[in-house]
């Protein structure tokens, strides 16, 4: 009866440390499913943040090139207004009619040679 008390003890002691051990490897298990989780978690927020700041800076990159293409239209402009104000015909027209002018007779000239 010794001999079969002590077997009979072996195992439970087998079968407690088995538990245990599983309760030990659950839990590690456990763990590491709680990291992963929360892994997945951080890397969606962050994925969402990410694309949150891309939509507000592609708005903002189509507000800046619509903002260059006004100023650009307004520079060719202004450019072909300052080109039509400095034309000689132009300058020669408001010197006769407003201011008077003409252009001098040959015999009011006068030839400087230096």
């Amino acid at each position: 009866m010794n001999a079969a008390a002590r077997i009979l003890n072996e195992s439970l002691i087998v079968a407690v440390r088995t538990k245990e051990m599983r309760k030990i490897v659950l839990s590690k298990q456990m763990c590491i499913i709680i990291m992963l989780l929360f892994s997945v978690l951080a890397s969606a927020l962050f994925s969402i943040t990410v694309t949150d700041k891309n939509r507000i800076a592609i708005g903002t990159l189509a507000t800046l090139e619509q903002n260059q293409n006004n100023l650009i239209t307004t520079f060719n402009q202004l450019l072909l207004e300052k080109n039509t104000l400095n034309s000689p015909a132009r300058i020669e027209a408001i010197a006769k009619n407003k201011l008077g002018m003409s252009l001098p007779d040959p015999k009011q000239t006068i030839l400087i040679n230096y």
